[in-house]
């Protein structure tokens, strides 16, 4: 007789849909990390100028949830290449 498990086993956890695609530092979604990924962001944060959706995504590399100047501090730093990965968390 075979004993069969008592509990289900759990399935992989993937990705939410949010999550996925997201490159991390690239706010004006042009597919490069650079300057101008700064600049938009800090656009948004002092005029309120909006950001596409998956810009948000890619602005938070702090990973708190939104994009904020923290995050803006971050992807000036990978640019300049005092921190060498994104997300920073």
């Amino acid at each position: 007789s075979t004993t069969k498990p008592t509990v289900k086993p759990t399935t992989p956890t993937t990705p939410s849909e949010s999550d996925k695609d997201v490159a991390y530092g690239d706010v004006n979604v042009d597919g490069e990390v650079n300057l101008l990924d700064v600049l938009t962001l800090n656009r948004n944060l002092l005029t309120g100028e909006e950001l596409t959706e998956q810009g948000k995504r890619n602005a938070d590399v702090d990973l708190d949830g939104k994009p904020t100047s923290a995050d803006s501090l971050n992807i000036l730093k990978f640019a300049i290449k005092i921190i060498k990965a994104l997300p920073v968390a």
